[in-house]
């Protein structure tokens, strides 16, 4: 389980292609079968999305996010469908 509070920035390369920003702090919580307790560890978690406009509010894109901390680093990458109000 990931908890995070994160401060993020948009940056518009082109009218139509964006980027955000977004780094902060959290807890990583894990827990397992053949571990007795569970254990929780500080992170820094790290997230950039590349986005394309289809439209005023909804856009397509790629995020990927990296959270940092001693005991196992993550990394993921996924589609991004957002929505703007």
């Amino acid at each position: 389980k990931i908890i995070s509070l994160l401060y993020g920035r948009e940056f518009e390369l082109k009218k139509w292609l964006l980027a955000e920003t977004h780094f902060g702090g959290g807890l990583f919580s894990y827990g397992s079968s053949d571990i007795q307790k569970n254990i929780n560890e500080f992170i820094i978690p790290l997230v950039v999305k590349i986005r394309y406009k289809t439209g005023d509010r909804f856009s397509i894109g790629l995020r990927f996010s990296y959270n940092i901390n001693s005991l196992n680093n993550l990394y993921s990458a996924g589609l991004l469908l957002q929505w703007n109000y």
